[in-house]
């Protein structure tokens, strides 16, 4: 009988004695991060990691669709605004800077309905990347000067043009512009397409890839 109960333990699991110095104590499972909350403006604050913060203001903008114009407010009253894109996934975009914008206008699918596009709009969602071409800035959207040229865009073809004064002179000499075009290639790709006008014509520069 003795024999028989010993060899039906034989085969039981053994529980680690928890007095053992050498036993190593059960980890528990590591949690998983929470899913990122999707961007509304009910929850802008939550959604951009601010959630002791409110919304103070939020609005979609017109011209370009997934950008929104928003202030958030700290509980000390101090206020923050901001332009926040979001992507096809309700989520925020965090990525910054040309290639950024240009992945964010495709994803979109701004390209497949430009006709729904403005220059604001799109000047708009420049801002919100930090996606100017050097040394571009927002003030170009307004720019229109006699003979030199006044920003624009167009659906068809697809081309946002902007214009800036790059050097005021004071040596009697004309002002030095500048232009950069943002366009599809031959290869249906995003890029910008500079050039400068010194008084002898439009001198072309590099193209650069925006997506």
């Amino acid at each position: 009988m003795l024999l028989m109960l010993i060899a039906g333990c034989a085969g039981m699991p053994v529980e680690p004695d928890p007095t053992d110095p050498t036993v190593e104590p059960p980890t528990a499972p590591a949690p998983q991060p929470a899913a990122p909350t999707r961007f509304t403006c009910e929850n802008a604050a939550e959604a951009l990691s601010r959630p002791s913060w409110s919304v103070y203001a939020c609005a979609a903008l017109p011209g370009v669709t997934g950008l929104y114009a928003m202030t958030l407010e700290s509980p000390e009253g101090a206020r923050e605004g901001r332009l926040v894109p979001v992507g096809a996934d309700g989520l925020v975009v965090s990525d910054t800077g040309m290639a950024a914008a240009g992945a964010w206008m495709r994803e979109q699918g701004l390209l497949d309905n430009p006709a729904a596009l403005t220059l604001q709009g799109l000047t708009n969602a420049l801002e919100a990347f930090g996606g100017w071409p050097e040394p571009f800035d927002m003030q170009a959207r307004d720019f229109d000067v006699p003979d030199v040229g006044a920003s624009s865009f167009t659906a068809d073809p697809f081309r946002l043009t902007l214009y800036m004064m790059r050097d005021h002179r004071t040596d009697g000499g004309p002002e030095v512009y500048i232009r950069a075009a943002l366009e599809q290639d031959d290869a249906g790709k995003l890029v910008w397409r500079p050039a400068q006008l010194d008084g002898g014509g439009w001198t072309e520069g590099p193209v650069m890839p925006a997506e």
